[in-house]
Formats: structure tokens, C-alpha cells, sequence
């Protein structure tokens, strides 16, 4: 299984990043390491309800968002068991 993933959060070493209501954004995806770099950083800098709205209809495989009061938001959804 082929996958790659990226983390981007506010403190991340050598990125300029503007403030926003996310403390970190993971991407998985079966591409590149480099595209999931961009998408963790490009849904980052959009903030929450744009960077969930931007994942979901990339349909990448995953990603989970972490907005400042700790809560988890995954991509896609996982449903109820």
C-alpha cells in the first residue's frame, strides 16, 4: 500500500504561515509526499469550514484538522459504527 503523509501546523519550521483557526492539518494521500505537503498547507492557511469544504471535494483518502479548542475534524467523516 502506497500512501504518503504531511502535517502542517502554526509552528512548523521554515513557513511563513498567517494565523488561522487550525493547529494543525494532516493529509494522507496515495500520491506524493509533496502533494500532501501542499494540500496540509494550502487547507491550513484557508481555515476551518474552507479547508474541510476544499478536502472533501478533493476526495483525497484522509485528513484530520485540529482546530484550537482540540477538536477533530476527519476527512471523510467517519460514520457512526
Amino acid at each position: 500500500f502506497d500512501s504518503a503523509a504531511a502535517t502542517i501546523s502554526l509552528n512548523q519550521r521554515g513557513l511563513a504561515l498567517p494565523p488561522a483557526d487550525l493547529k494543525s492539518v494532516t493529509v494522507f494521500t496515495k500520491d506524493s509526499a509533496s502533494r500532501a505537503q501542499g494540500l496540509a498547507t494550502v487547507a491550513y492557511a484557508m481555515g476551518l469550514a474552507d479547508a474541510k469544504k476544499f478536502l472533501e471535494d478533493l476526495k483525497i483518502e484522509r485528513a484530520v484538522l485540529v482546530d484550537y479548542q482540540g477538536q477533530f475534524y476527519q476527512i471523510p467523516e467517519e460514520k457512526d459504527k
